[in-house]
């Protein structure tokens, strides 16, 4: 009999915690989809079956959020910076302007997942180095 009580609470408690607790849940899928690694899987999701010109929207979209310099300088500037990008930009620029149709979408992701290791790799240098700057070790 001492059991009903404690019961009939837990069961209030979590009726009253349950739309707290999706609430929650729904602003981490918010904020993961804000994120780099959210807005990087929304672009590989879309090298499965896009067109090329949506391709480049999610692709600017993931590279302002990565690196907001980087996306100012356009294709020749993120040629210049990471020379492996150079084919994959070249072929996307091409199927923008309808002169080839032979864009690989499977390639291109590929060399996305390159570009980003590439691309996080040496934000983190830049950090460590700022770091050290600062603070000089011994």
């Amino acid at each position: 009999m001492s059991y009903i009580p404690i019961i009939l609470l837990l069961i209030t408690l979590l009726y009253r915690a349950y739309p707290l607790l999706k609430k929650r849940r729904e602003r981490q899928r918010e904020l993961y989809a804000q994120s780099e690694a959210g807005l990087f899987d929304l672009l590989q999701k879309s090298c499965q079956d896009a067109e090329p010109k949506q391709l480049y929207r999610t692709f600017y979209t993931w590279l302002e959020s990565a690196n907001p310099e980087l996306c100012r300088l356009g294709f020749a500037g993120i040629s210049d910076a990471y020379p492996s990008m150079i084919d994959s930009l070249t072929k996307l620029e091409n199927a923008l302007s309808q002169k080839e149709n032979n864009f690989d979408n499977k390639e291109f992701c590929t060399q996305l997942e390159v570009f980003r290791e590439e691309l996080l790799t040496s934000k983190d240098d830049k950090k460590s180095a700022l770091i050290d700057g600062i603070n000089p070790k011994n």
